[in-house]
């Protein structure tokens, strides 16, 4: 009787301790906190000085990535700290979620064109009923169904995990700017030189 008290007790303080478990996809959850956020992306401290309701402050974009990188298993800092830093760099700091310069389409935090939020939108089952009803060839429709912070802050964790080749995302998890700059020259298809600075205020927030 006292093993049995004394192995339940163990059980209890293990539970306790133990890294807490997404409710929706059952994987351990991931926790980046608004600080790790400012550190990265200064500038999403307010959104005071902007004149467009897609602005996000650091405190409103931290659980919605925290949930993005727990769902789609960005487990790994170096992984991490790429998406924020892409996203940063895109959205301005999470100022803006539309991209402003006549791009049809394009938009989410890591301003994806309108092709790939087409692609990430026939991906979500919850879209699949309104996007029969748009259809596919209006991309400036279709980019509204991905515009709520649900599906925004998880697209670029989307497009790693399933537009990124199995080789981009083990150099990625690996860390180190040479896996960094592969993923994104390759990948995200643009120049790393521009990125280098968000990417390395992320790593060092994350760190």
């Amino acid at each position: 009787m006292l093993a049995s008290f004394a192995l339940a007790a163990i059980l209890a303080i293990e539970s306790a301790f133990a890294a807490p478990v997404d409710t929706y996809s059952g994987a351990q959850a991931v926790e980046i906190t608004p600080a790790q956020i400012l550190a990265a992306a200064p500038a999403s401290a307010t959104c005071d000085y902007t004149t467009t309701d897609e602005c996000r402050t650091n405190e409103e974009a931290a659980p919605w990535i925290s949930k993005s990188f727990t769902q789609m298993g960005i487990s790994t800092k170096a992984e991490q700290a790429a998406l924020i830093a892409l996203m940063a760099f895109e959205s301005g700091d999470f100022r803006y979620n539309t991209n402003l310069q006549g791009h049809v389409g394009q938009g989410t935090r890591n301003m994806q064109s309108g092709e790939y939020n087409l692609k990430y939108a026939q991906s979500i089952p919850m879209l699949r009923e309104p996007l029969e009803e748009i259809g596919t060839s209006d991309l400036g429709e279709v980019l509204k169904l991905v515009l709520p912070d649900e599906f925004s802050f998880n697209s670029a964790a989307w497009f790693l995990r399933t537009q990124c080749s199995p080789d981009i995302q083990e150099g990625l998890k690996n860390g180190g700017e040479e896996g960094w700059a592969k993923y994104i020259k390759e990948c995200v298809g643009t120049d790393p030189e521009p990125r280098k600075a968000d990417w390395q205020a992320a790593v060092n927030a994350l760190a």
